[in-house]
């Protein structure tokens, strides 16, 4: 009987996924903190943190700048 040695590339893809699921999640939460943070300021940050609530991926971006 032949034993696996490593990864197979599904458990490698899986794996990624979930960290930059995980790590857009985090993103995206700290960009929510920072909007409520800067609640009456209005500026191009301000505009740009409300469309992340709504764009996920711009939203875990403009969390950890």
């Amino acid at each position: 009987m032949r034993t696996q040695h490593g990864f197979v590339s599904s458990d490698v893809v899986v794996a990624l996924w979930l960290g930059l699921t995980l790590v857009g999640i985090v993103g995206w939460l700290i960009n929510v903190y920072k909007l409520v943070r800067i609640c009456c300021e209005l500026d191009a940050w301000l505009v740009f943190r409300a469309f992340g609530i709504v764009i996920p991926p711009l939203g875990a971006v403009l969390g950890f700048l």
